[in-house]
């Protein structure tokens, strides 16, 4: 077991998202959305 879940309730791991992401609305794209705190949750989780 890593020694990470000793200080933490839970762990996720996780990676940057690097695709380019719209926002749409009605079939029309509107915006890109920012990626800065987006993430990609990967599994297995621990709790």
């Amino acid at each position: 077991m890593p020694s990470c879940f000793a200080a933490c309730p839970a762990v996720i791991p996780a990676l940057p998202v690097g695709d380019t992401l719209k926002r749409a609305a009605g079939g029309v794209v509107s915006a890109t959305v920012d990626r800065a705190d987006l993430w990609r949750a990967q599994t297995p989780q621990g709790f």
